[in-house]
């Protein structure tokens, strides 16, 4: 198994290439991670591993063949039963090695079929209560600058957030409510038009947050679907200390290892794409000689 390792200012990250279910379940310890944070892939909707295409646009936005599955992809060339159950034995691993009273989170969209919205947040919250987790709460994370639903737009809106579902192993559990990250609201006063932003009085299970154009030229990015870092960031405050240790089995292009490192949190990653896990060590192996 391909692994790869480093410190940065006192704090490690380590790395494995190949299927999480296999990794977290021989070469992670039982009850060895302090919290864990992950997008999974999405069902059917782009392969990571085949050759993306460009669109054309002026972002150049990539996206993949949705047919073309890498040997043990999740989500690609199956059925939904399949996508859930190969889920269900990621949750499975995750279980066993996150330690007790500490938290997952599962950031997960949904998706339009056939004029229909497609929710996969019950299915997800069943199998992970099925295999010991208590669902905690349910966080929202809103968009700013949402992508438009483009040659659909007379069908569906623009889909604007998305879910981070909470869960943790155990009932004892407790978030850094000291930690807790404060978005606040900003918007443009209609009548004098000046910028202002509301501070909430309370913790809601909700932020605010950008996504950017990753084929941008300052932001170049070789993942077709990167997350903003607000959103591992926002969870990690709440989930996690610094000098613990975090997973995300799903790591892609790093987003979570990064925000991990710059909180002063150690990091594990687990990709199965050859390409998107060789870029994602050449950014982290830059990072670490600084």
């Amino acid at each position: 198994m391909e692994n790869v390792e480093g410190i940065i200012n006192g704090i490690r990250w380590r790395t494995f290439n190949g299927d999480c279910r296999k990794i977290l379940k021989d070469y992670i310890k039982a009850e060895s991670i302090d919290c864990i944070f992950t997008s999974p892939p999405y069902y059917n909707l782009r392969s990571y591993g085949d050759k993306v295409r460009v669109d054309g646009n002026e972002g150049k936005w990539k996206y993949s063949n949705r047919k073309i599955a890498t040997k043990d992809e999740i989500g690609i060339a199956c059925n939904y039963e399949k996508y859930l159950s190969d889920l269900s034995e990621v949750f499975s691993v995750c279980y066993r090695v996150l330690k007790k009273d500490k938290f997952m989170f599962i950031n997960i969209g949904n998706k339009h079929v056939d004029r229909e919205c497609i929710d996969y947040s019950f299915d997800l919250i069943t199998i992970a209560k099925h295999i010991g987790f208590v669902h905690c709460d349910i966080i929202i994370w809103i968009k700013k600058n949402s992508p438009p639903p483009g040659n659909h737009k007379e069908i569906y809106l623009g889909n604007g957030w998305e879910y981070i579902l909470m869960f943790a192993k155990g009932k004892s559990y407790k978030i850094n409510e000291d930690k807790y990250i404060d978005t606040g609201s900003l918007f443009k006063c209609k009548q004098c038009g000046s910028d202002d932003i509301v501070h909430f009085k309370s913790k809601p299970n909700y932020f605010f947050s950008n996504v950017g154009c990753f084929g941008n030229a300052k932001k170049k990015n070789s993942h077709p679907a990167p997350f903003p870092e607000t959103v591992p960031r926002f969870c990690l405050a709440i989930g996690a200390k610094e000098h613990e240790l975090i997973l995300d089995p799903f790591v892609g292009s790093g987003t979570t290892l990064k925000v991990a490192l710059d909180m002063h949190i150690n990091c594990i990653g687990c990709e199965l794409i050859s390409k998107l896990y060789s870029d994602l060590i050449e950014n982290l192996e830059k990072i670490s000689k600084f």
